[in-house]
């Protein structure tokens, strides 16, 4: 009897020190988060949206203190351009997005839903003027939101701001498998070797229709490196780089591009300055992209 009235004893101990351990902390707060999206600066959150596939993001705030939120809660801001003012931010030579280029879904407060511990606001890009400067290819924009207030104790103080950067990129940015023949010939036209083309080239937004790729054929280095553009009827045009003029790209056949299977179907050739010249013909299918340090496998 004494041994079970021990046990029972010792079960209260663990359930009283469960409960106080499951309590709320004694105040709550609200934060933003101290995800940076690779911008490797804190309080700064690099987002990135991709052109046809929706130009909206979200920037949020996360409630703390609460293990269940049963009550709607909120945090109001304001967007501070000061907080641009500082020696790092100015170094990263971040500029105010203009207010024309954007809306909010709130202009002015995060709301916190019962049940939930995020409080979200949508920020909508202007398809035509955030598009149509050449800025937003790059992380130049910023939107510097300040926590101001709340139905919370407090807000965190060292989490109180997010300066959140945009840019861009296209829906061709991304990483492809080649696979295909290269083909080399003399300066005379003599064919001299044939040899596969199977490796990863790396496409990187230029502009709205067009990248510029990290290689061609098998070399993946500055020198043989090219523009890529999507024409509107899904043709492709190629020119050089300034660092890959010494290797002409001529269009040698056939070029497109399948929005349906993201491939595209290329025939080239890449003359030397010695009038020696190999051609391609190959295939390039779309296979990941990294955006905001995040690996996407889909689209």
């Amino acid at each position: 009897m004494k041994r079970i009235l021990l046990i029972l004893v010792i079960a209260g101990l663990f359930t009283s020190c469960y409960d106080d351990f499951r309590l709320d902390n004694v105040y709550s707060s609200v934060a933003f988060s101290t995800a940076d999206g690779g911008s490797n600066i804190p309080g700064v959150l690099h987002r990135t949206v991709v052109k046809n596939e929706g130009l909206k993001l979200d920037v949020g705030i996360n409630l703390g203190g609460i293990l269940e939120n049963k009550a709607d809660r909120w945090a109001d801001f304001q967007i501070d351009p000061t907080l641009l003012d500082t020696d790092a931010l100015k170094a990263s030579g971040y500029e105010l997005m203009p207010a024309s280029y954007y809306t909010l879904s709130n202009p002015s407060r995060f709301e916190i839903k019962s049940g939930s511990i995020l409080g979200k606001v949508t920020v909508t890009l202007d398809s035509t003027k955030f598009l149509a400067d050449p800025k937003t290819v790059g992380h130049t924009y910023a939107i510097p939101f300040r926590l101001t207030g709340t139905s919370e104790d407090t807000i965190n103080a060292t989490l109180n701001t997010k300066v959140v950067v945009v840019k861009y990129i296209n829906h061709y940015d991304g990483f492809y498998d080649q696979t295909g023949t290269m083909t080399e010939f003399d300066a005379s036209g003599n064919q001299t070797a044939t040899s596969a083309l199977k490796n990863v080239i790396m496409f990187s937004t230029l502009s709205l229709d067009s990248c510029v790729t990290d290689g061609i054929l098998n070399n993946i280095k500055a020198d043989f490196s090219m523009k890529v553009n999507v024409n509107l009827d899904n043709t492709v045009s190629f020119s050089n780089t300034a660092g890959s003029v010494a290797n002409q790209i001529v269009a040698n056949g056939s070029n497109v591009y399948d929005p349906a299977t993201s491939t595209f179907s290329v025939n080239y050739k890449i003359v030397a300055t010695d009038g020696s010249y190999k051609t391609a013909t190959a295939k390039l299918v779309w296979r990941n992209r990294i955006r905001d340090g995040i690996n996407e496998w889909r689209r």
